[in-house]
């Protein structure tokens, strides 16, 4: 794990393992509904409502100035070629200046999923860490991109092969 995740993490949430499903592993947590309850999560008007309620509440939380890490963890079989080097392509789009694409941190980490004890012996975690300020990241971009799950591994092969 990067430094300044481990420190973050043991300064405010000592004793957590960063995982799925990480708002059920800690005692306190605020539960959002940022879509239209009922609604299919692909319809329009569903995801404008979704893009709008996670801007809000994104730029309610962070002022420009706030130290950010923008934490992807990406889950693959162990000899998996889909990962063999960073990512860069799929922070570049939301990343203002691509200097800071070279701060990137990747960690290879165990299956991070507990339930299935097969797929724990054969998989692994790809864990990127990226520090920024706000201002730095094209937020709506990816609060947009999040919000159509965009951020699927699949995702990441078809932008890591163009």
């Amino acid at each position: 794990m990067s430094e300044i995740l481990h420190s973050f993490i043991k300064k405010n949430f000592t004793g957590l393992t960063l995982r799925p499903s990480l708002f059920y592993l800690w005692k306190y947590g605020i539960h959002f509904e940022i879509s239209k309850p009922g609604r299919p999560h692909f319809e329009k008007d569903n995801l404008k409502q979704i893009f709008h309620r996670t801007n809000t509440l994104f730029d309610k939380v962070f002022g420009e100035e706030d130290e950010l890490l923008f934490v992807t963890d990406v889950y693959t079989a162990k000899h998996s070629p889909l990962l063999q080097r960073k990512p860069l392509n799929v922070y570049r789009k939301y990343v203002k200046d691509k200097q800071k694409l070279y701060q990137l941190q990747h960690h290879l980490l165990p299956y991070l999923f507990e339930d299935d004890e097969e797929e724990t012996e054969q998989s692994v975690t790809h864990r990127f860490v990226l520090s920024f300020k706000k201002m730095e990241i094209k937020y709506h971009h990816v609060l947009k991109a999040i919000s159509h799950k965009d951020f699927t591994p699949t995702i990441l092969k078809n932008n890591l092969e163009s």
